[in-house]
């Protein structure tokens, strides 16, 4: 019941989510582009639920990040199920991305299908959302942040409606526990309603 109280409050804190964008005329290479990087479709990691596809109210501001940044994209493709080799490779991604201030990117790899992957992505979107105030006041002035926070919100929500609350296992269970809590914290501070106060999922239900 705390569950669904949670998930009602955050989606009625964001409006606009799914509203008609305009895609460019790249754009159904670029969807098909991202997808070969984030999902995997040989069934590598059965004992995890698969992530949902990529959306497009998230990849239409991923394409305006990261189109012209070949740096991203030799980052970004060493991601894919065939490219991948060590844990370097998504740390040296992440690392780029933060650096380069790409939120939308950043979201996107919530759902990639390694689920180390997806989880390191959250905890670093946790981490950007709790300090970004101190360090890019622009794009709160100029309301990118209330845009972004309004796409975002819906993505996660979206994750959290693909996901199995729980999983069976130990260790897989607590990895994938602690997705799903840090999807939950990001949502208190993507719509500032603070109701989950950084409590692990496994406590709220």
């Amino acid at each position: 019941m705390k569950i669904l109280a949670i998930l009602f409050l955050t989606f009625t804190s964001s409006i606009c989510y799914g509203q008609q964008q305009q895609h460019s005329i790249s754009f159904p290479a670029f969807r098909n582009y991202i997808f070969n990087i984030a999902e995997d479709s040989t069934d590598y990691w059965k004992e995890y639920p698969k992530p949902p596809k990529i959306t497009d109210d998230i990849l239409l501001e991923m394409e305006k990040e990261i189109i012209a940044d070949d740096s991203a994209k030799y980052y970004l493709e060493r991601l894919s199920f065939k490219n991948y080799k060590w844990a370097v490779d998504y740390e040296n991604a992440l690392s780029y991305i933060n650096g380069m201030d790409y939120g939308y990117t950043l979201v996107a790899l919530t759902a990639h299908w390694n689920p180390d992957l997806r989880l390191t992505a959250v905890l670093q979107l946790n981490k950007k959302l709790s300090i970004r105030p101190l360090f890019n006041s622009v794009k709160m002035k100029n309301g990118e942040f209330k845009k972004f926070d309004k796409i975002a919100i819906g993505f996660l929500l979206y994750l959290l409606e693909s996901n199995p609350l729980f999983i069976s296992g130990s260790e897989n269970a607590t990895i994938h526990g602690y997705y799903i809590s840090n999807l939950l914290w990001n949502l208190d501070l993507l719509s500032g309603e603070n109701i989950v106060e950084k409590k692990k999922f496994q406590g709220l239900v």
